[in-house]
């Protein structure tokens, strides 16, 4: 009951209390009247409330971040009274993306429907239930209100954003496999790709003995030249990284390079792991493209809610790889505890990579002078920000032509 259907009770029971103390028909007749007024009322609520029925709907249950979204609701007066105030309000996660869902009122005559729709931006990936609608109805003298929750529990992923990128800078460590590099040491013994002539110079071990002897002419073989990565990738889910990440910007850029590399690895047919710790250890390998879904319902729940630092989360890890493993390391800074585990890493004979996802107005002198430091030492390290282009900044070729255009 609202405050004015108080104030009507009452004026009710004074009616009455004077009506019996006077015994005036008039006051008698104000009492009748209210109490009308106020059954018509509260059965018209009530009535109200049974008889609302919604249909909420979304036009696709799966999309990735930056595609939009239809949804909508149906809110259907199925009864003979009408409903003369209702309030209606669309909950929807605010972090599913950019909308603006603005409380609705309407006037809903006997068997009505209404129907709204809106248009939602997802702005960053996840798992999310939609379809929840509270109403709330009053009486046309605004004695009393009842409050309806619909809700419908639809299902709703969206996927980060994957960039195709077609060549990336990874060192290898074992040289078996089908990942083509142009270097010699990284020759594939199992995949022979050519037999010629033996040559003065030519290593004794490669002489292809058998046919040789029946040719009586030494022959040599050789091989592909390929090198199958370990990729160990790890992303920094430490709580105290994202301080600054208010909008979630961050976290979700974080993520988008996370897939993209992953991506690039299983198309590739290179053995792969992403590691993190949020609210528990995760971990998945694979080496195949249809592995990816695997990789991506992980890194859809990724939420930076961890309590370990990276760099100690870091020196865990390694302990359980062999030396000379390549580890791919998305983090949000380059502080002095991260800077001294990369050092540490790259004396251990271990091959990191550093990928700082973060605001680049934000990087400190101290910081640059860390990066520069570590380039020296052999550690490739990249910058992206929320507005880069992670295809162009991950490329081999972009590399390239960002070198020439220094050298000039």
């Amino acid at each position: 009951m609202t405050k004015k259907g108080k104030k009507f009770i009452w004026l009710l029971l004074t009616s009455l209390s004077l009506g019996i103390l006077s015994g005036g028909k008039f006051l008698y007749l104000i009492f009748m009247t209210l109490s009308i007024l106020i059954l018509y009322s509260y059965y018209s609520i009530y009535k109200g409330k049974k008889n609302l029925y919604h249909f909420f709907w979304v036009s696709n249950r799966t999309l990735k971040v930056g595609e939009s979204l239809n949804l909508g609701y149906k809110l259907n007066n199925t009864g003979i009274l009408p409903i003369a105030h209702a309030e209606i309000t669309c909950n929807i996660s605010k972090r599913l993306g950019d909308m603006k869902f603005p409380v609705e009122y309407a006037f809903l005559s006997p068997l009505q429907m209404i129907n709204i729709k809106k248009e939602v931006i997802c702005r960053h990936r996840g798992y999310y239930k939609v379809g929840e609608l509270h109403v709330k109805i009053k009486d046309f003298l605004n004695l009393f209100e009842k409050e309806i929750i619909f809700n419908k529990n639809i299902d709703l992923i969206v996927y980060p954003v994957i960039h195709d990128i077609n060549n990336m800078k990874l060192p290898a460590t074992e040289y078996f496999g089908a990942f083509r590099v142009p270097y010699n040491t990284h020759e594939d013994y199992t995949s022979i790709k050519n037999i010629r002539e033996y040559v003065e110079g030519d290593n004794v071990k490669k002489v292809h003995w058998k046919l040789s002897a029946r040719l009586g002419t030494p022959y040599v073989k050789e091989y592909e030249l390929s090198a199958n990565t370990k990729i160990n990738i790890f992303l920094d889910a430490y709580e105290g990284s994202f301080i600054k990440d208010s909008s979630g910007d961050i976290e979700e850029k974080m993520v988008e390079t996370g897939a993209s590399i992953i991506n690039y690895c299983l198309k590739n047919n290179l053995n792969t792991s992403l590691s993190f710790t949020a609210v528990e250890k995760t971990y998945i390998e694979g080496r195949y493209l249809n592995r990816l879904e695997g990789f991506l319902k992980e890194l859809i729940g990724f939420q930076a809610k961890g309590k370990i630092p990276i760099y100690e989360f870091l020196s865990n890890e390694v302990r359980k790889l062999s030396y000379g493993s390549t580890l791919v390391i998305l983090t949000s800074e380059l502080n002095e505890k991260i800077f001294q585990t990369l050092i540490s890493l790259r004396q251990r004979k271990f091959n990191p990579m550093l990928i700082l996802v973060n605001e680049d107005k934000h990087r400190k002198a101290q910081e640059r002078k860390m990066e520069e430091y570590i380039r020296k030492k052999g550690i490739e390290t990249y910058r992206i920000t929320p507005q880069s282009n992670i295809k162009k900044v991950l490329e081999v070729s972009s590399w390239i032509l960002e070198d020439k255009e220094k050298a000039k």
